[in-house]
């Protein structure tokens, strides 16, 4: 007899404004701090129950400004008018840390010439370019 192949799971979180099931990390998750405040958790790693969003400015924006997380978490909850802006300023800390992290592992390459040579030999896991960079 043969056996069956499983699938593998796939987490899929609802998103309180859209109310689309997405995987996590296409999200950010939010969670009522000790204070009664709502906190943006960007790891998704803090402890209690937490709703989900998706990662758009306006849908966080539009969730504050509906009531819905205190809906979502069935609890009166403060919620900054000024959410939105902070997701966004922890998510770009988030991502310089990771960049400096990578950066100290060696694994960033910098330079237009170092760039082509390593885009010339296969894949590469991220490419930034600065807005102002020529063609």
């Amino acid at each position: 007899m043969e056996a069956m192949a499983r699938e593998p799971h796939i987490s899929e979180r609802t998103c309180i404004v859209t109310r689309r099931p997405q995987p996590p990390e296409a999200m950010i998750r939010f969670v009522r701090g000790p204070d009664g405040a709502l906190a943006p958790d960007i790891r998704a790693r803090l402890p209690g129950r937490g709703v989900w969003v998706t990662a758009r400015a306006d849908l966080v924006a539009q969730a504050a400004r509906k009531k819905l997380f205190a809906r979502s978490l069935k609890t009166q909850i403060e919620t900054a008018p000024e959410l939105a802006e902070e997701v966004d300023r922890l998510l770009e800390a988030d991502c310089l840390q990771m960049l400096a992290l990578a950066n100290k592992a060696g694994v960033v390459v910098a330079g237009f010439g170092k760039v082509a040579d390593a885009l010339a030999r296969g894949p590469v896991g991220a490419l930034l370019e600065a807005t102002d960079g020529g063609e």
